[in-house]
């Protein structure tokens, strides 16, 4: 990985493939990460390749009609699903002063730990309630056994074994898929505005979709070296109705998510300038206001939970970008209260800070930018 800001690059702490290297924490790290990702995107037959794209807490299976399906009652399914409730709770949850709310008021404490995670991997059931929210009915549909027991996700027409990902996109470019010589002629940053604008389209017409990474975007065409007709995979993140959140904080959250990934994608093959690139590629192309300045108004507030955010404490002063984290528990223990989004987008702590000064500079410069052209449109809440 490139370092975004100022570290040598013999510092870097993962392989080409994202796997974390060193230390005994690592190790567990990767074999979960493993366990729980056993099934990629079924590119082989079809497009040539192996994708690196994989489907989290569930397997994909074909059964004896040649239907895919993925399948969420096998074991690490269940395994997965409470995993990802536990580690997601300091996702989007963050205790300025734990120890004090413990102290003056502890049924509120008490009130906060029970609600749980602002959302979570769904049950097959939440699963295809969001595909009919988010429009996917044509994509996916319920899948039963011989008793007809609901117990996975029906894939329609296979199409997958077509589906282009971004994630494939950039590891293509970098040399790590063997066979996927469709993607040479692929402008990376072009495919990325597309995507962005599909999200856009998506937020506008159905909501957010509970998160969105390199994998979710999936593309069924290339025409004349461009990725077309995108889609969004499985939608298995849903969100937790004990605990409330506006539209607008769901959507800031999907979009977050999708610059955070893309940021760490594009470090591994280009460099600080193009990383930028990358992010403001996002930013303008999603183009919302009030969105945007949420996205912001996280990083501000200690969001998202990396590993290296535990340096904030330590910045100089002047630096109003992002302001001093109190000196709690939760900024100390950063490392372990960040172990799920360590997995989900293997930033490194020398990384966590200077990404999150790159996003919040972005984020004024859209606003700027803004603000110096005419306004026009209705306020989203």
């Amino acid at each position: 990985m490139v370092p975004i800001e100022g570290t040598p690059s013999h510092a870097r702490l993962v392989d080409i493939h994202g796997q974390l290297k060193g230390g005994a924490l690592n190790t567990v790290k990767n074999f979960l990460r493993d366990k729980m990702a056993q099934s990629t995107l079924p590119t082989e037959e079809k497009l040539g390749y192996k994708s690196e794209s994989a489907f989290y807490g569930a397997k994909l299976q074909t059964d004896a009609n040649g239907q895919m399906y993925l399948n969420y009652r096998v074991a690490l399914a269940k395994a997965n699903r409470v995993g990802d409730i536990v580690l997601r709770t300091t996702d989007d949850n963050v205790m300025k002063k734990p120890l004090a709310l413990t102290v003056r008021h502890p049924k509120a404490l008490l009130k906060q730990l029970a609600r749980g995670p602002k959302r979570y991997r769904g049950t097959v059931s939440e699963i295809l309630a969001n595909t009919e929210r988010l429009g996917l009915t044509d994509r996916y549909g319920a899948y039963t056994d011989d008793h007809r027991n609901l117990i996975g996700i029906a894939i329609k027409d296979n199409f997958l074994q077509e589906g282009r990902t971004l994630r494939n996109l950039y590891r293509a470019q970098r040399g790590l898929l063997e066979g996927a010589s469709e993607f040479d002629q692929i402008d990376r940053f072009q495919a990325l505005s597309d995507a962005v604008h599909f999200i856009r389209e998506r937020h506008d017409k159905y909501g957010a979709f509970g998160e969105v990474n390199a994998d979710d975007i999936i593309f069924n065409k290339i025409e004349d070296n461009h990725l077309k007709e995108p889609t969004f995979s499985v939608p298995d993140i849903v969100y937790n109705e004990k605990t409330t959140m506006s539209e607008r904080e769901k959507r800031a959250i999907d979009v977050l998510d999708f610059m955070v990934d893309i940021a760490e994608e594009e470090s591994n093959i280009g460099n600080r300038e193009s990383v930028h690139k990358a992010l403001e590629t996002i930013i303008t192309n999603y183009g919302e206001p009030a969105v945007i300045g949420t996205i912001k108004s996280f990083i501000k507030r200690g969001r998202l939970t990396l590993a290296g955010d535990s340096t904030i404490l330590n910045q100089p002063p002047e630096d109003d970008r992002i302001p001093n984290l109190p000196d709690t528990i939760t900024t100390r223990q950063r490392g372990l209260l960040s172990i799920h989004n360590q997995v989900r987008f293997r930033i490194k702590k020398h990384d966590a800070l200077p990404l999150k000064r790159m996003i919040v500079d972005i984020c004024d410069n859209f606003k700027n930018r803004e603000n110096s052209q005419p306004q026009a449109g209705g306020k989203l809440s």
